[in-house]
């Protein structure tokens, strides 16, 4: 090997030999590290979408419950028989509890009003904070 470099000056084989040479360990330590980072903020990136997504998913569920309870108040005759029931009960018998630590409330702001303006609320625990969903309307007969 050392034949080939027979008339070159020290330099020059100095050069020669390191343009030859592999990585380097501080090469390979530096592209492991832009490697760790850029999985790392991937696994990061998707553990908040699922996150993201189960948070959406459990809101779109509660909206959908109260729309129910809401269409269910459509369905009755009288301000009296909407105000006189139990929505509370009324959503449990229904499976209107999927969520979990899920519960259903009517609040009205005056029972005798016509217009009756209704607001439906669900709450629900999500990794021990509890979220709230609001749906108000007004109904008359």
């Amino acid at each position: 090997m050392l034949s080939e470099f027979k008339g070159q000056n020290k330099t020059s084989l100095a050069m020669t030999l390191k343009n030859n040479s592999a990585f380097t360990l501080v090469e390979i330590m530096f592209a492991l590290l832009v490697l760790s980072i850029g999985i790392t903020s991937s696994i990061v990136c998707i553990t908040s979408s699922i996150a993201a997504t189960q948070l959406s998913r459990d809101i779109t569920t509660a909206s959908n419950h109260a729309e129910q309870v809401l269409e269910e108040m459509n369905t009755l005759t009288t301000l009296a028989s909407i105000t006189g029931t139990n929505w509370t009960t009324w959503a449990s018998t229904n499976g209107l509890n999927t969520l979990n630590n899920e519960a259903v409330s009517v609040t009205y702001v005056n029972q005798a009003a016509n217009p009756l303006s209704s607001t439906v609320t669900v709450t629900w625990t999500t990794k021990s904070r509890t979220q709230t969903v609001s749906l108000t309307t007004e109904m008359t007969r």
